[in-house]
Formats: structure tokens, C-alpha cells, sequence
């Protein structure tokens, strides 16, 4: 792969990724293209947006949340513990900006 061609496009939990990703692996990615996405401590921010399904999901293994007018969405306790320690800000910061 040559990273000096390569571009990212994410939206939402893929910018996110997105984000993290090029934090750890510099040379990966030439360029990004980030739509909707959170900042900062990501487990934080799930606790705060939806505190009891992080809950529920730590406590029982998953977490069922009806999302009305569009449909149910169960997260597991390891997609929840997967944040720990992700901070997009942090991530940003390490990718290296150019002209």
C-alpha cells in the first residue's frame, strides 16, 4: 500500500474510526474526509449519550434500544469496553497535517 495515494472517508462511528486509526498508523492515510463525528473520550461520550445501555450492555453482556421511527439496535458489553482509552482529540492531534 502506498500511503502517499490513500484517502479515508468516514462517517459517524466510521470517522471515528477513521480518526483513530490514522492516530496509530501515520503513514496509512494521505488524507481524511470526516463526516459527523464525536470528539474526545469516546466511552465518556457514550456514557453520557446513552448511560443506561451502557449499563445494561457492561452489566448483562448487551443492550437492546429501540431507536423510534427506525429500528431496535443491540450493542454488546465489548463493543462498549472497545472505547476505553479512545480519544479522538488525542488520536487528531498525532495525525500530521500538510499542505
Amino acid at each position: 500500500m502506498d500511503g502517499r495515494r490513500i484517502g479515508v472517508l468516514g462517517f459517524s462511528l466510521g470517522a471515528s474510526t477513521a480518526i483513530e486509526t490514522a492516530g496509530r498508523q501515520l503513514a496509512w492515510f494521505r488524507s481524511m474526509a470526516l463526516g459527523s463525528s464525536p470528539s474526545g473520550d469516546q466511552f465518556a461520550m457514550w456514557q453520557q449519550s446513552a448511560p443506561a445501555i451502557v449499563a445494561t450492555a457492561l452489566r448483562d453482556g448487551e443492550a437492546t434500544q429501540d431507536v423510534p421511527g427506525w429500528k431496535k439496535i443491540t450493542t454488546t458489553r465489548a463493543f462498549h469496553e472497545g472505547f476505553r482509552g479512545i480519544d479522538l482529540d488525542r488520536a487528531l492531534a498525532r495525525y500530521p497535517v500538510s499542505s
